[in-house]
């Protein structure tokens, strides 16, 4: 148990030292219960937009000079848009699944799915409360 706390305490300071993280973003309409579903969407709800807003500032993302969150800022691969904010000095880019574009043959979404899954931090915003997520969708 006393390791435990040890690695908790470990991974509070090296967050703490991170200026940068980025924060993987899914949109999940009612309906919708699994992983391709959820990563199918390409709009998002006014609702959602607001969230973006409340939290965050559309930016951008060609020739983007602060923290990208592995979003291509050079050649809009992944978008010509995202939300981005700076928090007490923490730079933190969205990578927002609706906003990056999706290949028409990538019927898996793996370009969508490997820049939401390698975010320490992911956000399931979901259409109506109660709506059933695994957060085992979005492993490996």
């Amino acid at each position: 148990f006393i390791k435990a706390n040890e690695k908790i305490l470990e991974f509070d300071k090296y967050n703490d030292e991170q200026l940068s993280n980025k924060v993987g973003i899914v949109h999940q309409y009612l309906n919708q219960s699994n992983e391709i579903e959820i990563l199918s969407n390409n709009e998002m709800s006014i609702e959602m937009k607001n969230f973006l807003n409340l939290i965050s500032e559309l930016v951008q993302l060609k020739n983007f000079n602060k923290y990208c969150g592995d979003l291509d800022t050079k050649t809009d691969q992944h978008g010509t848009y995202s939300y981005f904010a700076t928090y007490q000095n923490h730079q933190i880019m969205f990578n927002v699944a609706p906003m990056i574009p999706s290949d028409k043959n990538d019927l898996e979404f793996i370009g969508r799915k490997s820049l939401i899954a390698n975010a320490l931090i992911c956000i399931v915003f979901q259409e109506k409360s109660g709506l059933s997520f695994q957060p085992d969708f979005f492993l490996g």
